[in-house]
């Protein structure tokens, strides 16, 4: 099975990896070990690493010309990017000068990483959540879509069927997602906002 699978009726999103585009998270953004051997909570989130690509094909399977056309025009008036606020950094910090412990010939130091994550809740409850991460001497935005597991568009299925709260999500596990139109749009909307370079890709991509 793929990771994901994006049809004219749902998104299928593979839940079976604890690391990789697609993981379970709790409601602090932890993300869970072995997701196999969780319980179905309602508290948890599929958090769902996005593409422009992946963007694309949701809004081919399920907006038409005229859903499109108008997006388009909506996203040329974003004009305010995160990417240009004083929060688009990642730094790690050396917390002290000091070592804390020593192991063997090696010296243990302790460091933290601070970074800001841009966080939103659109009307149904989906959240995005777009956070910078340093890549060859850059900063990219990450783009993640959070289901969470008890919103009404999603079901969480394994190998014997529908897994109800409180179950363990088991083998083949997996959230289906029946997306709404509107729930496309805000999405897609949103994530704009990350940088005017992804405003822009999004905007060609939809063009093409």
């Amino acid at each position: 099975m793929s990771t994901i699978n994006i049809t004219s009726t749902n998104v299928t999103l593979l839940l079976t990896q604890a690391r990789g585009k697609i993981r379970v998270a709790d409601a602090n953004g932890n993300h869970i070990r072995k997701p196999t051997e969780a319980l179905n909570n309602k508290t948890y989130f599929i958090e769902w690493m996005i593409t422009n690509n992946e963007v694309g094909i949701l809004a081919k399977e399920f907006l038409d010309k005229k859903d499109i056309q108008k997006l388009i025009s909506e996203l040329q008036t974003i004009k305010d990017f995160i990417r240009n606020t004083k929060y688009a950094t990642r730094e790690a910090i050396k917390t002290t000068e000091e070592k804390i412990d020593k192991f063997l010939d090696f010296e243990i130091y302790k460091y933290t990483e601070n970074f800001y994550s841009f966080e939103k809740k659109i009307i149904s409850g989906i959240k995005i959540r777009i956070t910078f991460k340093m890549g060859d001497y850059t900063l990219a935005p990450h783009l993640f879509v959070l289901l969470p597991f008890n919103h009404q568009s999603l079901q969480i299925k394994n190998i014997h069927g529908i897994v109800n709260e409180g179950s363990p999500l088991d083998s083949g596990c997996r959230g289906v997602w029946k997306p709404d139109k509107i729930d496309i749009i805000e999405i897609i909307k949103s994530l704009a906002h990350a940088s005017e370079q992804h405003r822009n890709d999004l905007i060609n991509l939809f063009k093409s």
